[in-house]
């Protein structure tokens, strides 16, 4: 029986906890987000913009299916519509990537801060009481049966002959809708004060990086470059890892009340390696040789 992404608790388990169940071409999406995260954390000042356009088109397509399902019919075209948002979502974060260096730049910076104010915010609060409240779980598995009830129409509602395809369609909009509604009632359940916080955060996080960006687009590439892609890194990794051996990821996961404060540390500490790898790497210019002294007379 597949595992429900709402049936798990705390921060990281929810988004996850489902991923050994999806096709194998979204792994392939992570090993590619995996891999231009990498690029992005040791060599993303020099790189920057082509490694923007890959992790644009791969976050632009994640988005794209977490929300065709709730805007479009369960079929385009008799295309499934998460497929539909893959495709679209990619195309908008590639046009996104491509744009001008210092709007990129200014709103990459902006993305940064904002999810590293979203961070801050919830160690904050993961170390206040009730400030982070569990959802109760009845209302959660009424929205799974929903969901899964949803995903069997879509299949229903293709061709037998697409069957394979059908399934995989189910599973990924299952999933997709899973993580969207999980994400709804966890904000829901949320204090008035933990809610202000975190958008305070994010916001002032989000402002700060886009004034950055434009004020300073290659000065702030390293500082950007090392956070995006250690964020990528840590993301994808930890989707691999939960996809090829979810008992070990299960081992390795922190505790809900400990998990902001473990991401955190791990964020920090790899953007710190990324930019210092970047700054070693780029150093002050050489030294152009001295001219040979003039002959003597």
């Amino acid at each position: 029986m597949e595992s429900s992404v709402l049936a798990h608790h705390g921060f990281a388990p929810f988004f996850f906890g489902q991923a050994d169940a999806l096709p194998v071409g979204v792994h392939l999406l992570a090993g590619a987000g995996f891999v231009a995260g990498l690029i992005l954390w040791l060599a993303g000042a020099r790189v920057v913009q082509a490694a923007l356009v890959v992790l644009g088109s791969l976050a632009g397509s994640a988005l794209g299916a977490m929300l065709a399902p709730s805007f479009l019919d369960p079929t385009v075209f008799g295309v499934p519509s998460v497929y539909v948002g893959l495709a679209g979502g990619a195309v908008v974060g590639l046009i996104i990537g491509l744009a001008v260096f210092k709007f990129a730049m200014g709103v990459s910076g902006g993305v940064a801060m904002g999810l590293l104010g979203i961070v801050a915010a919830l160690i904050t609060l993961s170390r206040t009481p009730n400030a982070l409240p569990t959802p109760e779980q009845g209302p959660l598995d009424a929205m799974v049966a929903d969901i899964k009830a949803r995903g069997d129409a879509l299949v229903a509602s293709l061709s037998a002959d697409k069957s394979a395809s059908a399934e995989n369609a189910r599973r990924i909009q299952t999933y997709a809708e899973e993580v969207r509604e999980s994400l709804r009632v966890r904000w829901q359940v949320l204090p008035n004060e933990s809610k202000r916080l975190i958008l305070l955060c994010a916001g002032g996080g989000f402002i700060l990086g886009l004034l950055l960006g434009l004020a300073a687009p290659v000065k702030c590439a390293g500082l950007v470059t090392s956070l995006l892609g250690s964020a990528s890194v840590l993301a994808s990794g930890a989707w691999l890892v939960t996809a090829m051996n979810p008992d070990l990821a299960a081992r390795l996961t922190p505790t809900p009340d400990h998990f902001p404060l473990v991401a955190g540390i791990a964020w920090g500490a790899l953007a710190l390696i990324g930019l210092g790898v970047q700054w070693q790497s780029s150093g002050p210019p050489s030294a152009k040789a001295a001219p040979p002294p003039p002959p003597a007379a």
